[in-house]
């Protein structure tokens, strides 16, 4: 056990770094009031990615009133840069937009697995690296085909959950949110 939970202790402090490039994040995006802050901190001996408001305690991804307008949430990371890891985008039932998550697609020297490349292509919108570096986040404007959020290696959401936000545009990649 304690192994585990040193291992899960050093996760945390190899990610603590925020990484944001603000620039690349889809304008779009950026005029909903939908974003929240995240910390890293342990949860059932796992590492977990906690949503917060500005105001300092916890978010959630089901209550619009926790959430905070963009330039709110980079401004309180960039000021807080010790406490907190980043930011996310919440998904609501009415925004139209619907994140594609894939963990541990990318391996060690950078290359993409062949599964990850087909649905990059498939879906052709915004694509950024995952806070891990491991992983792919793809954002398309429409909704889940089907009612389950994983399917197959690939997770789904477009409603009730975050994804964290690094702006770590894959190259080759479209910069704007696509239909699809």
């Amino acid at each position: 056990m304690k192994k585990i939970h040193h291992r899960s202790k050093d996760l945390i402090e190899k990610r603590k770094r925020p990484i944001l490039n603000v620039a690349s994040i889809p304008e779009e995006l950026k005029s909903h009031r939908q974003w929240v802050f995240w910390k890293l901190e342990m949860r059932k001996e796992k590492p977990a990615k906690i949503p917060y408001q500005v105001n300092g305690r916890r978010a959630d991804s089901t209550t619009p009133r926790t959430w905070a307008m963009y330039e709110d949430v980079v401004q309180f990371v960039w000021n807080n840069p010790h406490v907190y890891n980043g930011i996310g985008y919440v998904f609501a039932k009415d925004d139209g937009y619907t994140g594609v998550d894939m963990d541990k697609c990318i391996d060690k020297d950078g290359q993409i697995s062949k599964v990850a490349q087909e649905m990059i292509c498939i879906l052709d919108s915004y694509t950024e690296k995952s806070q891990s570096g491991e992983g792919l986040h793809i954002i398309v404007k429409g909704k889940k085909p089907w009612k389950l959020n994983r399917k197959g290696k690939f997770e789904m959401y477009d409603q009730d959950r975050y994804f964290c936000f690094t702006g770590d545009h894959l190259e080759g990649t479209p910069t704007v949110i696509r239909e699809n």
